[in-house]
């Protein structure tokens, strides 16, 4: 008989978000990324709506406003149609190109980072590092003053660094990075 293993909801989000940063480093399929992306978030926003935890990173407040309706639009509906087909098993895929999904998740993976972060879940020092390529590949869509004035050391550390980037040297550094991390180990 197998063995039975107690783990949290925080411990499950957190082997999420490494598996698809892992799954990003490797350039896999944004469509199976967003599910991973998507679960981590879940998991994140419920446990701090039931705890009563206010998470600072929740995209309403960083996102720029002419951003946040389509934002929150598409947020759960294309994870839905991607996990399920009882009810549309026969309506194709209308939504994000591959290319916009995979600004989607990074930012979702951003925001579970921090959200772990908040709800005192200790997490792997590779989110700090996938968090910082975020914030540098995507500059554009943040409040960069609020984000400054809230936390200085922003402005020295990433100013001539970000936007300066492409997909393929993101993600290359997401490998790099992830080259000491270890996956969840088994054990088997």
């Amino acid at each position: 008989m197998a063995s039975e293993e107690k783990i949290g909801k925080l411990d499950i989000a957190t082997h999420h978000v490494m598996a698809a940063i892992q799954m990003i480093s490797v350039r896999c399929n944004p469509y199976a990324v967003h599910l991973v992306a998507m679960a981590a978030d879940e998991l994140v926003e419920t446990v701090a709506e039931k705890t009563g935890v206010t998470l600072t990173f929740a995209s309403s407040r960083w996102i720029k406003k002419e951003h946040l309706k389509d934002w929150f639009k598409g947020k759960r509906k294309f994870y839905n149609y991607f996990k399920h087909a009882d009810r549309d098993h026969d309506i194709e895929y209308i939504g994000p190109d591959p290319a916009t999904l995979q600004m989607v998740n990074d930012l979702l993976l951003l925001m579970a980072c921090y959200g772990l972060e908040e709800l005192g879940h200790k997490t792997p020092d590779v989110f700090a590092s996938f968090t910082a390529l975020v914030f540098g590949f995507y500059p554009h869509f943040y409040d960069w003053d609020a984000l400054i004035e809230r936390y200085p050391r922003l402005k020295d550390g990433y100013v001539e660094y970000v936007g300066k980037f492409s997909r393929r040297e993101y993600e290359s550094v997401l490998q790099i990075t992830l080259a000491d991390a270890k996956a969840l180990d088994l054990k088997v």
